[in-house]
């Protein structure tokens, strides 16, 4: 019974990780150390690699879902600069969705608010609906660039 239960047990984990897009590399050549004294009267014994022995398929489940939320105006002298920005956004960072949102609609205006915005433009970088980065006015390009890709690397949002 507890050989079916781990065999079952052990079944299971490779599916779910096929299914996030993790490649266990299992050996069939286990070392010495790894081999308990059970092994010794013949038991099957299955080796489950590691965490650092995972690889992960950039285009997996595990892949953090990232959006820009960029809430302009129309008034918004600022805001005029924000359209070659998401541009530039879009060619550069393909994996990042960038929304720009118009706070003259009062749904947007809405949500502006409920993430604490209190200036035009203001930027949202949001992590499976997580806000991960805040950004008030708008920054040089390449600044804006460069910590946008450093917080969706700490997120693994690539």
């Amino acid at each position: 019974m507890t050989r079916n239960c781990t065999l079952r047990a052990f079944v299971i984990l490779c599916c779910s990780l096929a299914t996030l897009g993790c490649q266990p590399q299992i050996s069939n050549e286990p070392q010495a150390e790894d081999v308990p004294q059970a092994a010794a009267a013949g038991e099957t014994i299955a080796f489950i690699p590691a965490r650092s022995h995972f690889t992960k398929n950039k285009q997996s489940a595990l892949k953090a879902k990232a959006e820009l939320q960029i809430f302009s105006a129309v008034w918004c002298s600022v805001c005029r600069d924000i359209p070659p920005v998401i541009k530039n956004l879009n060619q550069d960072l393909p994996n990042l969705e960038v929304t720009e949102l118009d706070l003259d609609v009062p749904e947007n205006l809405d949500e502006w608010a409920t993430l604490g915005g209190d200036a035009a433009p203001y930027m949202f970088l949001l992590i499976d609906d997580e806000v991960t980065l805040r950004i008030k006015g708008l920054l040089p390009y390449d600044q804006l660039k460069s910590r946008l890709e450093i917080e969706l690397d700490a997120n693994s949002a690539w």
